[in-house]
């Protein structure tokens, strides 16, 4: 069994799988506010929330300046607008590249310099990086970039 006894920047439930390891995590939500208290609730006192909207110019600087030094950095934001391809809009594309591409990107520089030896960047794709999905053209690319 793995054992942490560190801290954690990670998003979703996977939280919870890091606190009963004894990790402190900390997570970002937007508009799940319900399942931002079930992670919460699930993680205790070894979890906190921090509310981002990923897509916004500044959030993951901001983000990462709120959460601090991490040891683990888990990114499974995700977002997309699930349209056939040919009635995808700049702005879908864009928003999904911002959330799960650029943030990403911007955690990882922001938080890597201050992780210590050992520590470990993850970031989670999805099915439709691996093949095509009907109207999941945005997602996909993202999830696969």
């Amino acid at each position: 069994m793995i054992k942490f006894k560190s801290r954690i920047f990670c998003n979703t439930s996977i939280c919870r799988a890091f606190a009963e390891r004894g990790a402190h995590v900390a997570f970002t939500w937007f508009l799940d506010h319900e399942g931002c208290l079930r992670t919460l609730a699930a993680c205790g006192e070894q979890a906190e929330a921090v509310r981002a909207n990923l897509s916004d110019d500044g959030a993951a600087e901001a983000v990462a300046a709120e959460v601090g030094q991490r040891d683990i950095l888990v990114h499974s934001a995700a977002t997309g607008a699930l349209r056939d391809t040919l009635d995808l809009r700049p702005k879908h594309w864009q928003r999904t590249m911002d959330v799960n591409v650029r943030a990403f990107l911007v955690l990882v520089q922001k938080l890597a310099p201050g992780m210590p030896s050992g520590g470990r960047i993850m970031a989670l794709t999805s099915a439709g990086a691996h093949g095509a999905l009907p109207q999941y053209a945005a997602v996909g690319a993202s999830k696969g970039a």
